[in-house]
């Protein structure tokens, strides 16, 4: 018996390639952590929907085939653009920085996934997709996110105590000014 062994936590990594000539990616690559930018995972059933708000904002749309009720290990083909692809084989649509695909076709591979009832606890994911119908033009993207990925954005720095400040009365009551002491 016993308990199972803790979970390892791996630090959530969004990495994006876009060939030369992909209208979306612009022919860049790309990566995004929780340490530089803010990224909103949401599922509903068998559909994950990926936000990135950091030097670039994106958004991902993964949808299963609908005779699934959730995320499944798999790799799934013959994709269109989500959210008018066919019902029975699923959709995704990655789109971002005023670009997206008019129609497109892809595929996604997910390698991992984790659930802790239907609460989603990690999924690692692959996707690829052209603008192009069956196009050798891609952009593909690796996906590795964890609920427990406790990673955050650098806040505000803290103003430290002791500043110096003037003497009252030395600066204007109003206005922009500049006080020097030495």
């Amino acid at each position: 018996g016993g308990n199972p062994p803790p979970r390892e936590v791996v630090p959530t990594v969004i990495n994006l390639s876009s060939d030369p000539g992909d209208f979306v990616g612009g022919g860049l690559d790309y990566s995004y952590t929780q340490a530089d930018s803010e990224i909103t995972v949401t599922v509903d059933g068998a559909h994950l929907s990926i936000r990135i708000q950091g030097d670039e904002d994106w958004n991902g749309d993964f949808q299963l085939p609908d005779s699934l009720t959730r995320l499944e290990v798999g790799t799934y083909s013959n994709l269109t653009r989500y959210p008018f692809h066919d019902a029975a084989i699923g959709g995704l649509s990655w789109s971002g920085e005023g670009r997206g695909c008019n129609t497109l076709t892809g595929s996604i591979t997910i390698e991992n996934v984790i659930y802790a009832g239907d609460e989603l606890i990690s999924i690692d994911l692959q996707f690829e997709q052209s603008c192009q119908e069956g196009g050798a033009v891609a952009l593909r993207g690796d996906i590795h996110w964890d609920v427990d990925d406790t990673t955050s954005q650098p806040g505000a720095a803290a103003v430290p105590d002791g500043l110096w400040v003037p003497a009252a009365g030395v600066t204007p009551a109003t206005g922009n000014y500049v006080s020097l002491e030495s």
